[in-house]
């Protein structure tokens, strides 16, 4: 399995910008010590005017080498190999950062679509002959310090719109030098690179490159056009392996091994290892991948997911896997992607901490009763039990999960019920008694009298006026929240169907259901009063999302707010022009986010003093902010539970 950053920028601030730092060494040491066996380090940036923000690691000087030594060898101790990622981020820097412009082939702007960091975006000013010499001397050098680091290898980022992956591509490629034009005059840049860099680093280094085909434009380098190309490098540049990335990573609406053949047909073609990466989160369909042909899978999110992955699988242990859901928030697009010290996982958000709480086992002899068994619930009493304490858990429903089973009803995020089955799983392998149709109140508690008690009862729909039965107009017929549209189904919802989102909503729930809508004949108009109904959803399933509401003609209607519904009609109005109109449908689905549930904690909070509330009782958020809540519950009860 390998293992490679997600995103280039995990290096430290203030007087640690651009540096790797002790943070870091330890994560990637974490990762070797759960089985990986190849760690690919996050791109680093060879050349000033690469680099996008302090967050990215510079490679620019050989004050990086001890620094890097570290990283290297608290990967070998826990039983990895490591490579060093090189980059030039060309097209895709942020020229505000070190006040520079953008170095690309050619004079272009970046495509539109693409990943443009703040501050970035522009023309890009056409490299000369002396700066191409430049560059390759930079890539060379920061080989060297790798090597002198005692990294296991180099690998040059030729994907995802980067310098390497500019000159290749025919559509930003507009030279007619020796640089330009033909197959070989396009790859002559990577070529050079990499001899350069064979020849710095040195006999026992791997030299590999990633691939990719171009992501936002077209017409530029097609997947059809990379066996032929990875054949070009093989041969003329003597590549010891290729790392094919995809031209935009797949959410989680692909099916598993998505791009395997294509992976493949290069493999054929260029006749050197070839690393997978694509959507592959189980370990059953890597394993199927490798029999196929497949030389190495990369499964970073997955392993970003549970970094003892490889040990569980080596263990058989795979029903204790925490899988990943593809959702994508938090480790490769999140809106503070770039602020994260290391990368993470959504269900996973600290590993570490995780395990240094488990390790207190301070609640010996203790009894805790977590009431609500939605994610927060269900890892705060996953943390309970990892330290000492005997955990009840009472459901008022008749399932786990709050708000998971609604999510999961849509096909394209059906992969969400498996952060359920993985606590479904745990709780039962750990002994946690799991009650359902226990419906709390301050008696019920007081009869049990534990030692904690967390209250994790979620969060009520937030119901606009003019959804609310007997205001006005409105009938419950035509006017629903959405959680009430998802467990119903559409069926009732008629042909027509608004979808009203407020901007405190990010459309996780709301758009998807928007396109099971549309797949089942359904018309579909977007009513949002943001800019952009996905503002704060990651950009990596935007953009999957986007382009497939558009195919399946979904209207969107941004900066407008529904203020009224009538059997038939709906009335709409522009939030900054308050220019009114009215929209024909046969029903207005309300997605306004919710409102917390919090009657039963004010009740408990006055009564006990042992009391904490997790999730979204205490204030309605993302699945983020409900599993933080619940790792770190008892931390917030430590100074009341009894000794």
């Amino acid at each position: 399995m390998v293992f490679t950053a997600p995103a280039p920028a995990y290096a430290g601030m203030d007087e640690n910008a651009n540096k790797p730092t002790e943070e870091l060494a330890a994560y990637w040491e974490q990762m070797a010590r759960g089985g990986v066996g190849l760690l690919i380090t996050e791109p680093q940036s060879v050349h000033p005017t690469s680099t996008p923000n302090p967050r990215t690691v510079e490679n620019v000087s050989d004050d990086i080498v001890p620094l890097y030594r570290h990283v290297a060898d608290a990967v070998h101790d826990g039983g990895g190999k490591i490579v060093g990622s090189l980059w030039h981020a060309g097209l895709l820097a942020a020229p505000g950062y070190r006040n520079g412009p953008l170095w690309g082939p050619s004079a272009v702007r970046a495509p539109m679509g693409a990943m443009v960091p703040a501050g970035g975006g522009g023309l890009a000013y056409e490299m000369n002959l002396h700066d191409i010499d430049e560059m390759i001397g930079a890539f060379a050098a920061a080989a060297r310090r790798l090597a002198q680091a005692t990294f296991d290898g180099v690998e040059l980022n030729a994907a995802s719109g980067y310098l390497l992956a500019d000159f290749l591509s025919p559509a930003v490629n507009l030279r007619d030098d020796e640089w330009g034009g033909s197959l070989e005059n396009r790859c002559r840049l990577v070529s050079e690179v990499v001899r350069a860099v064979r020849e710095a680093s040195g006999p026992g280094i791997a030299v590999g490159i990633r691939l990719s085909a171009d992501p936002y434009i077209q017409p530029g380098l097609t997947e059809g056009d990379l066996p032929e190309l990875a054949q070009h490098l093989v041969r003329n540049a003597a590549v010891d392996f290729i790392n094919l990335v995809p031209a935009l990573l797949p959410d989680a609406s692909y099916a598993q091994g998505a791009g395997s053949e294509l992976a493949l047909r290069v493999k054929g073609a260029a006749g050197v290892p070839v690393i997978y990466n694509g959507l592959l989160t189980d370990p059953v369909a890597a394993a199927s991948l490798i029999e196929q042909g497949i030389d190495l899978v990369g499964m970073t999110r997955a392993i970003l997911a549970d970094p003892q992955l490889p040990r569980k699988v080596q263990a058989g242990n795979l029903e204790r896997i925490r899988s990943c859901i593809a959702c994508n928030q938090t480790c490769t697009g999140g809106p503070g992607v770039m602020a994260m010290a290391t990368p993470y996982c959504l269900l996973n958000p600290a590993p570490a901490e995780v395990e240094r709480l488990s390790q207190r086992r301070d609640g010996e002899g203790q009894t805790a009763l977590v009431i609500g068994a939605g994610l927060a619930g269900l890892e705060a009493a996953r943390l309970a039990r990892l330290r000492g304490f005997s955990v009840t858990v009472w459901e008022r429903g008749p399932e786990l999960g709050g708000q998971m089973s609604l999510v999961a009803k849509v096909p394209q995020r059906a992969a969400f019920w498996q952060a359920v089955e993985f606590y479904r799983s745990e709780l039962e392998a750990l002994g946690v008694d799991i009650q359902f149709g226990r419906e709390a109140t301050v008696a019920s508690v007081d009869t049990l009298d534990p030692d904690a008690v967390i209250v994790a009862t979620g969060s009520l729909s937030a119901i606009p006026p003019w959804a609310r039965p007997g205001n006005g107009d409105a009938q419950p017929a035509v006017a629903v929240d959405l959680r009430t549209a998802l467990a119903r189904g559409p069926a009732e919802l008629g042909t027509r169907v608004v979808i009203a989102m407020a901007e405190v909503d990010t459309g996780y729930q709301a758009l998807p259901f928007a396109e099971l809508l549309a797949d089942q004949g359904h018309e579909v108009t977007i009513v949002s009063t943001a800019f952009e109904p996905c503002l704060n959803q990651d950009f990596v399933t935007s953009e999957h999302l986007y382009r497939r509401l558009g195919q399946k003609n979904v209207t969107v209607i941004p900066m407008t707010e529904v203020t009224g519904v009538t059997p038939g009609e709906i009335s709409i109005r522009n939030i900054y022009t308050r220019q009114t109109g009215t929209l024909s449908a046969d029903s207005c689905v309300a997605s306004y986010g919710g409102v917390a549930d919090d009657g039963l904690l004010d009740q408990l909070c006055e009564h006990r003093a042992n009391v904490v509330g997790v999730g979204d009782c205490i204030s309605p958020r993302d699945i983020l902010g409900a599993i933080s809540d619940g790792m770190r519950a008892m931390d917030k009860l430590r100074v009341a539970v009894r000794s």
